[in-house]
């Protein structure tokens, strides 16, 4: 008789195993997403694969917030300000909201779109193909911690290409460009290896305080302006 539920209760034992086993690996990848994500170290590759922010990126949003600066996520749809960053793509890495941004919602490509539909001649289609090529696009909102409606804010933009030949075309064409794709602002660019950033604000009278946010980004990680 003991024998027999030795039996019986060994499927139950194993399949128990099993399950728990799962759910700590659900538990393991959902814990990338969660707030409570510990830093991820990655290469280039990975940070392509796996459609992480850059860690100098994670890192430069953490290092600001010590210079006064913060994520808000409930400004942007009361405001309705930046409409490319949409509350339902937001991703948490190390309790920081980043926001995906699609390639159709971009700034630059409205811009494109905008250039096509009133000029006589389309748009330079291998300029559009470049931009398009791109593989994920992360962007992160910043603002002043002061509670009012006319604060200093701002948005980085992660554009992540296959490679650093891409991300530098794509540089050399949004500095050629800039000031359109971005109209009544001043935005500043570089390249970090296969990543295109773009820092710009909502109106150039902010542009000042990002020029100080820019320039620590660029000498924190030796970041290419111009090449």
């Amino acid at each position: 008789m003991k024998t027999k539920i030795i039996y019986i209760l060994i499927p139950f034992i194993v399949f128990s195993c099993i399950d728990k086993a799962s759910d700590k690996e659900i538990e393991d990848k959902e814990s990338i997403h969660s707030k409570d994500s510990t830093k991820i170290n990655f290469s280039v590759k990975e940070n392509i694969a796996f459609n992480y922010p850059t860690e100098e990126l994670q890192k430069f949003v953490k290092d600001i917030e010590k210079l006064n600066w913060v994520s808000d996520t409930t400004r942007i749809n009361r405001k309705q300000i930046y409409p490319e960053l949409k509350a339902d793509k937001i991703s948490y890495f190390n309790s920081r909201p980043f926001y995906h941004i699609e390639f159709e919602n971009s700034g630059i490509n409205k811009f494109l779109n905008l250039r096509t539909a009133f000029s006589e001649t389309p748009f330079d289609s291998a300029n559009y193909k470049l931009f398009k090529s791109v593989t994920k696009i992360w962007g992160y909102y910043y603002r002043d911690p002061v509670d009012s409606d006319w604060i200093s804010d701002g948005v980085v933009e992660e554009w992540q290409f296959e490679d650093e030949s891409l991300a530098q075309k794509a540089l050399e064409k949004v500095k050629e460009n800039g000031s359109i794709f971005y109209f009544n602002t001043k935005p500043y660019f570089c390249r970090l290896r296969n990543n295109l950033i773009i820092f710009h604000t909502r109106a150039s009278v902010f542009s000042y305080d990002q020029k100080h946010l820019f320039k620590k980004f660029i000498e924190d990680n030796s970041a290419v302006i111009e090449q």
